[in-house]
């Protein structure tokens, strides 16, 4: 029985993921329902998102290389980071980002990665 209250606590657990067309979605991890459903026009192509704080998200941009801050309603912020051009292939896209303590990660689908304090 205990199984099956650990899924019941599960239920509620959110997180918010790129849609198709560019949209922001937030889904249920349990069961993949979505919850809400948002499309930031200041972002061509939403490829990685990852939650920074209660009411914000930073969302990357495939087709900039570029990170932003948007809002959990999906109001764009502001633009945080874009990646080094020296440093990143023609062609490159950004293909996801993640906070991992105080460092932010981005990969490109050339296989850059790209670290960097995550504290804007």
């Amino acid at each position: 029985m205990a199984h099956d209250h650990d899924n019941e606590l599960r239920t509620d657990f959110l997180h918010w993921e790129c849609g198709i067309n560019g949209s922001i979605i937030k889904v249920n991890s349990l069961d993949r329902r979505v919850i809400f459903d948002v499309k930031v026009p200041q972002i061509a192509t939403p490829s990685g998102v990852t939650m920074v704080s209660d009411d914000s998200l930073l969302v990357a941009d495939y087709n900039t290389l570029s990170l932003h801050l948007v809002s959990s309603g999906g109001r764009w912020l502001k633009q945080v980071w874009t990646a080094p051009s020296t440093r990143a292939n023609i062609g490159d896209k950004l293909r996801g980002v993640s906070i991992e303590s105080s460092l932010c990660v981005c990969v490109t689908e050339c296989g850059y990665a790209y670290v960097f304090d995550a504290v804007y």
